[in-house]
């Protein structure tokens, strides 16, 4: 592959690589001069590009939008061979913050903050049911604004660092609410959810910092999901919302919560075995 690329390099006017790997195909083109085109169908995320030291020079939502972005006649270079700007209609470009805060899914994360802020002030001056209502909507919204980003070719960096912290604002205040009341869960339950969070984001910016992606898995998606929705029964039994449902509602909230914490350690582990295999590839070069 790098022979591959740095016979191409020789015809930049007409040439680009096209892939959906930070640390392989992105990094060979950007290292030989290539338009560097990244498709967002495989296993990165806008989350994982904008912790990422690699920088395509295109993001596409999927290869057909390369047809659109490149041209026929391929990428155009401008006169010190760098490809231009103009290049990136259609793509997620380098960021821009006045034009992303803007866009719909942006808006829509910005608005699961808004919801959640709302919610809490709900549920602080005594109105149980209009603050769980608000903070399900919230949740609701965290399935929203990744699938209209992705099928409007509107992804950005700016997406994904507010999708990030919206995830874990919401998990965090929820679960603060519940330790302090007398029927929640013991204070011990927040300080191991912060522990997993704080490891796997300090190891994910390192190795981000020196252009290795730790993926988000599967199993860390999950531990989002069983906390996530864990909160809504539980609120509901410590609240005594709907008592006849009290009872199983705990049941159901603890499945959630203490299942997504163990699923969340199983992904931390996950992200821990990227991080050594990672350390090691960083100490041999």
């Amino acid at each position: 592959m790098t022979r591959a690329c740095g016979a191409w390099a020789r015809r930049r006017p007409e040439t680009l690589i096209l892939g959906d790997q930070l640390d392989t195909d992105m990094t060979l083109g950007l290292r030989h001069g290539l338009l560097a085109v990244l498709t967002l169908t495989g296993e990165v995320t806008p989350a994982h590009l904008a912790a990422s030291a690699v920088r395509p020079d295109v993001v596409v939502a999927h290869p057909g939008s390369c047809w659109r972005c490149c041209g026929r006649r391929g990428p155009r270079w401008s006169d010190d061979g760098g490809p231009r700007a103009g290049n990136r209609v259609g793509t997620a470009p380098m960021p821009h913050f006045a034009t992303d805060i803007r866009t719909v899914p942006n808006m829509l994360t910005l608005g699961r903050i808004g919801l959640l802020a709302v919610g809490v002030i709900c549920y602080f001056q005594g109105y149980i049911g209009t603050g769980l209502v608000f903070g399900a909507l919230a949740g609701v919204t965290d399935y929203l604004d990744g699938s209209i980003a992705r099928r409007t070719g509107q992804v950005t960096y700016l997406g994904a660092i507010l999708d990030q912290f919206s995830d874990l604002m919401l998990e965090a205040t929820l679960l603060l609410l519940l330790v302090e009341h007398p029927l929640g869960p013991p204070p011990w339950v927040l300080l191991v959810y912060l522990f997993r969070e704080f490891w796997a984001t300090t190891i994910r910016r390192f190795m981000a910092a020196h252009g290795i992606d730790i993926k988000s898995s599967f199993l860390g998606k999950l531990k989002t999901n069983f906390i996530g929705w864990g909160f809504v029964p539980w609120f509901v039994y410590v609240t005594d919302f709907i008592p006849v449902l009290s009872l199983p509602a705990h049941i159901l909230g603890m499945v959630g919560l203490y299942g997504g914490l163990a699923i969340g350690y199983a992904s931390g582990w996950q992200y821990t075995r990227q991080f050594v295999a990672g350390y090691d590839q960083l100490k041999s070069t």
